[in-house]
Formats: structure tokens, C-alpha cells, sequence
């Protein structure tokens, strides 16, 4: 496994990615990374839609991963209070990601069996995943999807 990371203030986005991309990519030795994680500070909002393509420029088989927030941390840095991105990759052999997105009103009753959250979350029986989410605790019901997971993968 190999992961590396790069922050960037630059207030225009497309040049926030490239900066990052330029930053971060050459210490994955030339490997494609499997993985990018970006965060970006509200300062690029007008832009969140495009930043999966602006982004797959430069890592056309990363799955992609994020969201935005206050203070933007990559490369030991974080900045807050003005425009930032940061995007963190990763080669991860062996490893498979699978993406899923979930909304509130899709979660399974606290009661269903264990079926219906690995349907939810695309997980065939008896694997056993391992997690990494990022949620609105004000908005979504965090806990009761700890909860489900819990049971459905409790191994």
C-alpha cells in the first residue's frame, strides 16, 4: 500500500486539483491510485459538481471519495477561513472498494435482518467489510446506521 497527500489554497479550483494532483501523485512511484480522498472548503462551492471529472483527469481509476468542511487538512496542513482543497490517494493492491451512497429514508427498519443492510450497502453474505463513511450527524441518523452495521457485520 502506498498513500500520499497534498493541500492546496489556491482560490481557483481546477488549479486547487492540478496543484494537488502535481503534489501528491509522484510519491505513489508511478503506481495509478485506486483511491482519492478529497475534501474542499466551501470557497469552491460553485464548483463541487465538477470536481469528480476535474479529478479523474488526473487519476482516471481512483474511486473517489469526500465531501467539504470548515478547515481542509492534507499533507500535515490544515487551512481554514479561506478557499482550500485537499486530496489524499492511495494504491491499495488487493483491496476492493466499493462505493455506495445512502440517504436517510433509505435505511433499513432497526428490526431487518441482516439481508437488507448488506443489500443497502452492496455487500454480498458472509464477507466481512470494513467501513469508511463520512455523515452529517445533523441530518442523518447516524447512530441508528452504526447500529445496523453492527448487527449485519458483527464478526
Amino acid at each position: 500500500m502506498k498513500w500520499a497527500s497534498a493541500v492546496s489554497d489556491h482560490p481557483k479550483l481546477e488549479d486547487a486539483i492540478q496543484e494537488c494532483a502535481d503534489s501528491a501523485l509522484p510519491n505513489l512511484e508511478g503506481v495509478s491510485p485506486d483511491l482519492a480522498v478529497i475534501f474542499a472548503s466551501m470557497h469552491h462551492h460553485a464548483g463541487f459538481d465538477d470536481v469528480p471529472a476535474l479529478v479523474k483527469r488526473h487519476m482516471p481509476s481512483a474511486k473517489l471519495f469526500g465531501c467539504s468542511g470548515g478547515g481542509i487538512i492534507g499533507n500535515g496542513e490544515e487551512i481554514e477561513q479561506r478557499p482550500a482543497l485537499s486530496i489524499t490517494v492511495a494504491s491499495l493492491p488487493a483491496v476492493e472498494i466499493v462505493g455506495f451512497h445512502l440517504e436517510a429514508q433509505s435505511l433499513p427498519d432497526l428490526d431487518a435482518g441482516p439481508t437488507s443492510w448488506e443489500e443497502m450497502v452492496t455487500v454480498s453474505p458472509g464477507q466481512e467489510p470494513q467501513f469508511v463513511m463520512l455523515a452529517d450527524p445533523f441530518s442523518f441518523p447516524v447512530q441508528n446506521l452504526l447500529m445496523g452495521l453492527d448487527f449485519a457485520f458483527s464478526k
